[in-house]
């Protein structure tokens, strides 16, 4: 299974309310003999024990397969090869929003000359997706024939340690 954390905006948040209850908290207890010591272990307790559920609550959607998709508006990850090294993000959304909503295009980048790979990535709608994938497979874009199919979920290389 696979975690995610919140989000800054949700700890954001959090964050306002912790310290909007924790500056109440410190005008309000000592009025009633508790010193403010103890109002700041337990506040930062209950940091702890909020963010640890609320990272083991949320969790990522499992990835189906193309045929057993059930909502149309679920996103799909398209792998695009072959792709001009000229080739920008832009280019890529453009060709592909002919087709339906892109959420988003990426280029692939080797860390170390900062080239581009020739290939990259573009999410979708899943029944866009499929369209795209019919019409733009095998098609020329910037003097390259390209390659497009339904991207493959894989989990990065972790060399073991020993």
């Amino acid at each position: 299974m696979k975690y995610q954390l919140p989000s800054l905006k949700t700890y954001m948040l959090g964050l306002l309310v912790l310290i909007g209850i924790a500056v109440l908290a410190s005008l309000l207890l000592p009025t009633i003999g508790i010193d403010n010591h103890h109002v700041v272990l337990a506040v930062v307790a209950g940091l702890l024990v909020g963010h640890f559920v609320g990272t083991s609550v949320t969790t990522a959607p499992a990835t189906a397969a193309v045929n057993n998709r059930q909502n149309p508006n679920e996103v799909t990850t398209l792998y695009v090869g072959n792709l001009s090294f000229h080739a920008t993000k832009y280019d890529l959304y453009n060709l592909f929003k002919q087709y339906g909503k892109v959420h988003s295009s990426r280029i692939m980048f080797d860390k170390v000359t900062r080239k581009s790979r020739g290939f990259g990535f573009v999410e979708m709608n899943s029944k866009d997706a499929e369209m795209a994938i019919e019409a733009l497979d095998g098609r020329d874009f910037s003097g390259r024939n390209i390659r497009v199919n339904e991207a493959n979920n894989q989990v990065p290389y972790m060399p073991q340690r020993y």
